[in-house]
């Protein structure tokens, strides 16, 4: 019976931590799968309780993704995860400028989970990538293990090489409505 336990502890464990490892992405990636991309200084802080994570008052000051830039800017609030959640606390610094990507869960704003940063390291090819070239009607996709993508992808995919670039890549529609990918800004 103890052989058990410590074997479904054991997985419970491997769950867990294999939650929140490193999967293959691109910056694209996070763009596309929020609702809301915007430029936000933060407030105020305040943490909810140990496990209940943190409400941050934010001031909106420019808007990267959604369809009308004047609701993104009425918000006021956006939640964090707590200490405890899986993948980690989401902590923004007061007095600080963020770039944040959001959804809305149970009726709040809510970071996305490893997708925000601090403005000072978002450039002016960060910008220009998400208001001109992210299009999020076209598929990433990544070459996994030892199996190899076909060399022409679908007129509506991107083929993700080896030696991506998950900052500057990015997959647009190019004239002949065919996705294309490009590099644009500093690869790290």
């Amino acid at each position: 019976m103890a052989a058990i336990l410590w074997v479904l502890t054991l997985c419970l464990f491997l769950v867990l931590c294999d939650s929140c490892s490193w999967i293959p992405s691109v910056d694209q990636q996070d763009f596309c799968s929020a609702r809301y991309v915007f430029e936000a200084d933060v407030i105020k802080g305040i943490a909810l309780g140990d496990d209940e994570g943190y409400e941050y008052q934010i001031d909106v000051k420019d808007v990267f993704k959604n369809d009308s830039q004047e609701d993104v800017k009425s918000f006021k609030t956006i939640f964090g995860d707590g200490k405890w959640h899986s993948c980690g606390p989401q902590i923004l610094l007061e007095n600080t400028t963020y770039l944040i990507h959001a959804n809305t869960y149970e009726g709040k704003l809510q970071i996305i989970t490893f997708a925000y940063k601090q403005m000072q390291d978002v450039d002016n090819d960060d910008i220009r990538r998400m208001r001109e070239l992210y299009d999020c009607s076209c598929e990433i996709r990544f070459n996994t293990g030892d199996i190899e993508l076909e060399p022409s992808s679908p007129a509506d995919e991107c083929s993700v090489p080896a030696d991506y670039c998950k900052r500057s890549f990015y997959c647009k529609r190019n004239s002949e409505n065919v996705c294309e990918s490009g590099n644009l800004g500093q690869c790290y």
